[in-house]
């Protein structure tokens, strides 16, 4: 263990007013037990994707834009279905009030508060029937490079 290193009480028992450590964990290890206990997952999906940000009829980027959203809702359930605990940051944080995905530096601090995630997810699951955008593809760069794995899926006929 190096210094720094977050230490967490397994288990204590006390015998005649005195406690005993029967195990100890570092940070590291427990979020390894976390990820094989529960399947945490990044779910990656189409939210400004096909390039919504460059469509200036109101009409058509709304007609996409609800498009992605209900196609990310999708795959939500088929993820949750499959014993999964998805994150799909896209479409936490751009709720009204929090982030404008308009906005180019809160867009950014969007995709990079998702990927934060990072560290407590099994596995990154691109959902890719609608293509692949840009944001996406920052998720799946980002996985590569933590080794976590990516799993790409369609689930569209």
């Amino acid at each position: 263990m190096t210094s720094g290193d977050t230490l967490f009480i397994f288990s204590l028992i006390a015998i005649g007013g005195s406690f005993f450590v029967l195990g100890i964990l570092t940070e590291d290890i427990l979020i390894e037990i976390l990820k094989k206990r529960s399947k945490r997952v990044i779910l990656e999906s189409p939210y400004a994707g096909r390039g919504l940000h460059n469509i200036t009829d109101p009409f058509e980027r709304a007609k996409v834009f609800e498009q992605n959203v209900a196609y990310a809702r999708m795959c939500m359930r088929d993820s949750m279905l499959r014993g999964e605990k998805p994150i799909a940051s896209h479409l936490l944080y751009t709720q009204p009030g929090i982030l404008n995905d308009d906005i180019p530096e809160e867009r950014k601090l969007g995709i990079e508060a998702g990927l934060s995630w990072g560290v407590a997810a099994a596995a990154t699951v691109v959902y890719a029937d609608r293509g692949i955008s840009e944001g996406m593809q920052k998720g799946i760069d980002r996985a590569k490079k933590e080794g976590r794995p990516v799993e790409i899926r369609r689930i569209l006929p």
